[in-house]
């Protein structure tokens, strides 16, 4: 008799929330498909992710899918318009979000976020800095959009890194991280990265590790923020070379304040990716800091190994980089058992040759 009861007043309401359940679900499929939704949706992710610089906009020609479970955007396009300058930073056919709809709308997460083909183009402005829509590094009271992404692919990406005298090309570009973002820090945990860069010739096997990008306020008592990126255990595997990356560079004022730990660096692999074919052979290991700002660099490096046949123990370097140009060069330790001890200056714009003091 109770449970008879039960059942007659709990059933309306189950019969209830069924019917409106798939209701929302009818009616979340057939407006998922429509412009409006498109162009509206465009305009939300535009507004929370991009705030209000204006110079960006996000265009999304459609969606399919279940709006419960996972949708696919197609045809998405970052795009900056500014200054009579108008082209894409990134498109790509298509992108499939996965996720709950109840934890999206009570914790913004995605469970997977997969980006197939997508096209990245980097240009400069009129001053040399890369056209972004993040990464000013000065002013600005906003934060991040909070949001939190467990897992994101990317599949057979492409990059285009133009500069005033030429261009850098990545193909084959595959990712696969994940994303969590406060409202003053952004944290990309990279589980694997590899790619191809055409013009030098470089392949990436693997990268894995932590890039995070803070706001600070520049002062106790200023609104405005600084951005800071940050490096934490960032491992790099080329084909013959391996290294460790972690530090700091601030966005802006430009000061950068990295340490390397050199694991193995193939000589003629790094001399080919400098542009200096044939200028050293041989292995090393060891490590290096390197701080200062983008144009004026100071490296300090500890070495032991073999260049061009000659054996380095201890061997202790400090180079002086000025607009991308080496400069000085201080060294001592022992080469082939005897220690030296010197300076050094590059002769020529091609830097294949030097002029050393030595102390034997």
């Amino acid at each position: 008799m109770v449970i008879r009861i039960i059942k007659q007043k709990v059933m309306p309401w189950v019969s209830l929330i069924l019917g409106i359940l798939i209701t929302l679900f009818i009616v979340g499929l057939i407006v998922l498909r429509t412009d409006f939704f498109a162009q509206n949706t465009s305009r939300l992710i535009s507004s929370n992710i991009l705030g209000h610089n204006t110079n960006f906009s996000i265009h999304i020609e459609g969606f399919s899918g279940n709006i419960l479970r996972g949708i696919d955007a197609k045809e998405v396009s970052l795009r900056y318009d500014a200054g009579g300058v108008s082209f894409d930073l990134f498109r790509t056919d298509r992108i499939h979000i996965s996720y709950n709809f109840f934890k999206l709308i009570k914790g913004s997460t995605i469970d997977t976020l997969s980006v197939s083909g997508p096209h990245f183009w980097i240009k400069p402005d009129s001053t040399g800095r890369f056209i972004l829509p993040f990464g000013s590094g000065e002013g600005g009271s906003g934060g991040f959009s909070r949001i939190r992404i467990s897992r994101l692919k990317i599949d057979k990406g492409q990059m285009i890194v133009q500069r005033e005298n030429g261009a850098d090309v990545i193909r084959n570009l595959e990712v696969d991280c994940s994303i969590k973002s406060s409202r003053k820090k952004v944290c990309v945990d990279f589980f694997h990265v590899s790619a191809n860069e055409l013009r030098r010739n470089i392949v990436l096997n693997d990268m894995k590790g932590a890039i995070c990008i803070e706001k600070q306020r520049k002062s106790l008592f200023s609104r405005k923020l600084r951005e800071t990126i940050s490096l934490d255990s960032l491992e790099v595997q080329l084909d013959e070379s391996t290294f460790l990356l972690g530090g700091t560079y601030t966005v802006g004022r430009g000061t950068i304040d990295l340490t390397a730990s050199l694991i193995n660096i193939d000589m003629a692999e790094l001399s080919q990716y400098a542009e200096r074919r044939g200028m050293a052979f041989g292995e090393v290991y060891g490590g290096a800091d390197i701080t200062g700002r983008a144009d004026s660099l100071n490296v300090a490096a500890y070495l032991n190994g073999v260049i061009n046949g000659h054996s380095l123990e201890s061997m202790k370097v400090q180079v002086t980089v000025e607009n991308r140009s080496l400069k000085n060069v201080r060294f001592y330790g022992r080469v082939d058992k005897a220690f030296f001890t010197g300076t050094g200056r590059f002769i020529d714009s091609f830097h294949r040759g030097v002029v050393v003091e030595l102390d034997a």
